[in-house]
């Protein structure tokens, strides 16, 4: 199956970078299950354990629909970004439209590689792309664009 990128090709326009979001939205349905465990061995409560489970079973598959539809593309004359499902954020615009790139990186997000991309094209930034991995290849793939068309 074509992903929204790959349906979307202008003729001649190829994909150079192709990114999605960190692996790291997965973490509160694992702090959710844990809280279950935490729930059943040290206090035996099974209802709280129980619900702490169905939380997680639900956040989980909320997460990986939200991960699985998020695309972050650039081509050759583009970048399309993509995030979220339900909610969704995303911006279609060409290479030589981008005035910056700017990537933000909590520490964690140092160690483990994601951050917050914001794209701003000709004087107005956008809402930033949150979770997104290996923020500074995307900034590098738009910057290697910019400079052939250059």
């Amino acid at each position: 199956m074509k992903t929204y990128a790959e349906k979307n090709l202008i003729p001649g326009e190829k994909i150079v970078y192709a990114g999605h979001r960190h692996w790291i939205v997965f973490m509160m349905p694992v702090v959710w299950f844990l809280l279950g465990v935490v729930f059943v061995v040290e206090l035996n409560i099974w209802l709280f354990t129980t619900l702490t489970w169905i939380i997680a079973a639900f956040d989980a598959v909320l997460a990986w629909i939200n991960y699985s539809m998020s695309e972050i593309i650039v081509t050759n004359m583009r970048i399309l970004i993509k995030v979220g499902w339900l909610s969704r954020d995303s911006i279609e615009t060409t290479i030589a439209n981008i005035s910056s790139i700017s990537v933000q990186q909590t520490i964690l997000g140092r160690f483990l590689n994601y951050g917050s991309i914001t794209v701003s094209d000709r004087g107005s930034a956008r809402a930033p792309f949150l979770l997104i991995q290996h923020p500074f290849k995307f900034r590098q793939a738009v910057q290697e664009q910019q400079a052939d068309k250059k």
